[in-house]
């Protein structure tokens, strides 16, 4: 709270003492006027009604509450910007078109009662909206009869100078930069095409191909917006941010959840340093069977497909049988797929793919050994839990989906998490 005079009598200087002065203006002329000509300069009071933008600031909230932006097309923001030059423009001819009515109907010999004696008042507001809007560039039969008439025509010329000139040069670099894009995007639909019919790309797959790489660019901007709005944060901020948001999802697995409740610290670690956000599109196949697996994956947000068999040949297909020979399983939000990555070497034994837009986080083995290793509790209960998954691999074949392949296997590595304390003495059960 700032209460130096000095100070706050400088602040005002810079911000609304010009403005408090326009407004306040009308209102002394009106009082010092001495005679009829001058008394008539009273009737530009109706301008005060242009404080209540200033009523409005007051109410404004403080940039660091108001909500980041949620439009992340380049194309969108430039027409919404056109839309708000044009809404602003309007709002000030409107303005100027009351201020000149105001002005006209105060003398018997003003524009009103020369060319709208007998009309209406929506056609005096329109001939008044017509001469405002006359001033940015074009003439009206309208013109001032009087002093006070031809004051106000001075005025409201000077600032259509100012806002055509400001009006004119963002509408065209906005219009510029719409053309950019459209130029970019022209060029981008042409090389795809090119590369099509260069390589005899099939039509099914050149459609896949299109509508991935223009999903992908939709969502360039807002994955950028975030990286550079995490980039502004210290680390130890950053850390709190992606432990919130990523614990909640990797604690739907008994063996983090552990960690979240045992080992906090290890696992605010995982977020930070281990785990990464992948974003899929629709019609994605994040791997297949026999591919080596070197990460763990968690369901985001979105739905995939998992299926465990083999692709039936093309004149299987052409016959009308289904694309695959094995059940399709359905899998969802918080849920965890290919944990065995992170104990055993392990080769995927299904596809999965994506039924809708999606979002997965992926904890690679590497990073998850590193980190695990830093911290000696909670790596004797990662080896206990190794061991017990070791142990059930040995007797039952896994899937890359253990809770959806066998709930009872699911089950049974759950209980283990009830783990033993590690032993006085320090020994590694492994």
């Amino acid at each position: 709270l700032v209460t130096n005079r000095r100070i706050i009598a400088e602040q005002y200087a810079r911000t609304w003492l010009a403005f408090d002065l326009l407004m306040l203006l009308p209102e002394w002329l009106g009082h010092l006027a001495s005679n009829d000509l001058f008394s008539s300069l009273s009737t530009m009071r109706t301008i005060r009604i242009i404080r209540i933008f200033r009523i409005a600031a007051s109410f404004q909230a403080p940039s660091d509450l108001q909500e980041p932006p949620r439009v992340y097309s380049n194309f969108a923001v430039l027409i919404i910007g056109i839309i708000r030059f044009v809404m602003c423009l309007l709002l000030t001819t409107h303005f100027v078109a009351c201020s000149w009515y105001a002005v006209g109907v105060t003398s018997a010999n003003g524009w009103v009662a020369r060319w709208t004696e007998d009309a209406g008042i929506p056609l005096r507001y329109l001939m008044a909206m017509h001469w405002a809007l006359a001033q940015f560039s074009s003439s009206t039969e309208v013109h001032p009869c009087n002093l006070p008439e031809r004051a106000f025509a001075v005025m409201a010329v000077l600032l259509a100078l100012i806002l055509a000139s400001t009006f004119v040069g963002s509408i065209t670099n906005m219009m510029l930069e719409i053309l950019t894009l459209q130029t970019e995007h022209t060029r981008y639909q042409r090389a795809l095409r090119n590369f099509f019919k260069c390589y005899k790309i099939s039509s099914p797959l050149a459609m896949r191909m299109r509508t991935y790489i223009q999903a992908v660019r939709d969502g360039e901007t807002r994955d950028e917006y975030q990286k550079k709005m995490l980039q502004l944060l210290p680390c130890h901020m950053l850390a709190d941010v992606l432990e919130e948001a990523r614990t909640p999802i990797l604690s739907s697995h008994s063996f983090f959840l552990m960690l979240r409740t045992h080992h906090p610290q290890t696992l605010r670690t995982l977020c930070h340093d281990s785990v990464v956000q992948v974003p899929v599109q629709l019609g994605d196949v994040i791997f297949s069977r026999g591919d080596a697996c070197n990460r763990m994956l968690f369901v985001d947000r979105g739905i995939l497909e998992y299926r465990i068999g083999e692709r039936r040949t093309l004149r299987e297909q052409t016959l009308g049988q289904l694309y695959w020979r094995g059940p399709c399983t359905v899998v969802g939000k918080r849920t965890a797929i290919s944990e065995a990555s992170l104990w055993l070497v392990w080769d995927n034994v299904g596809e999965l793919s994506a039924a809708s837009d999606s979002d997965l986080l992926a904890l690679y083995t590497g990073e998850f050994a590193r980190v695990i290793m830093l911290y000696e509790k909670a790596l004797v209960h990662a080896c206990q839990y190794a061991q017990k998954f070791f142990t059930l691999h040995s007797e039952h074949n896994l899937s890359d989906l253990l809770e959806e392949f066998d709930p009872f296997i699911a089950a049974d590595l759950g209980c283990s998490m009830a783990f033993q304390p590690p032993s006085q003495s320090g020994a590694w059960p492994c």
